[in-house]
């Protein structure tokens, strides 16, 4: 476990990124739902494409009455 002052989110991504040993990252809050298949499917994609640095998902925010204009945004 990574132990560091409080930065903010940004910096302990950060940290964490540095700290990773391993070649893909995969990026989920605590909060999120993914799809079962998500990190198989994205692994294969990648696996398929050896040229691609990014590979990112759809989001759809839930529930819809409580997002912000910010967020919504």
């Amino acid at each position: 476990m990574l132990s560091a002052p409080t930065r903010g989110l940004v910096a302990a991504l950060n940290l964490g990124l540095a700290q990773a040993r391993s070649p893909l990252i995969a990026r989920t809050d605590a909060d999120d739902l993914m799809h079962p298949r998500r990190l198989e499917l994205q692994v294969k994609a990648m696996q398929d494409e050896p040229d691609l640095a990014v590979l990112a998902t759809r989001v759809r925010a839930f529930p819809e009455d409580s997002l912000t204009d910010g967020f919504r945004a």
